[in-house]
């Protein structure tokens, strides 16, 4: 008898201990879980942040362009579509390179001598 109270005994004991690793498996799947979600809510605030702070950002310019003068405006414009060309490495349209090429010589022509 005593021999089959130990099997038991040990049998009982085997049940409870993966009984318990179970749950513990168990609750490690539903914390990942909630983690998962955390992190998901998480990413949708900060997506949300940065949808807004661009909205405001946009805002701001052209609140910036509505106070400066339309000359002003324009400058701002030409300086920068430079900077995009200069940002690329592209030269300007080659007639524009000319006749500024063209204008610069007049302008420095030497005088002419006679003789």
């Amino acid at each position: 008898m005593i021999q089959i109270s130990n099997q038991k005994t040990i049998i009982f004991l085997i049940i409870i201990l993966f009984s318990g690793l179970s749950m513990t498996c168990y609750s490690c799947k539903s914390q990942s879980t909630s983690i998962n979600s955390q992190e998901k809510k998480i990413e949708k605030e900060k997506k949300k942040r940065q949808k807004d702070d661009t909205i405001l950002y946009q805002k701001a310019v052209k609140q910036q362009m509505n106070n400066q003068t339309p000359e002003t405006r324009e400058a701002m414009k030409d300086a920068q579509k430079q900077a995009k060309r200069n940002r690329e490495n592209k030269k300007e349209f080659f007639i524009k390179r000319w006749i500024k090429n063209w204008q610069y010589k007049q302008q420095h022509k030497p005088p002419k001598t006679k003789g």
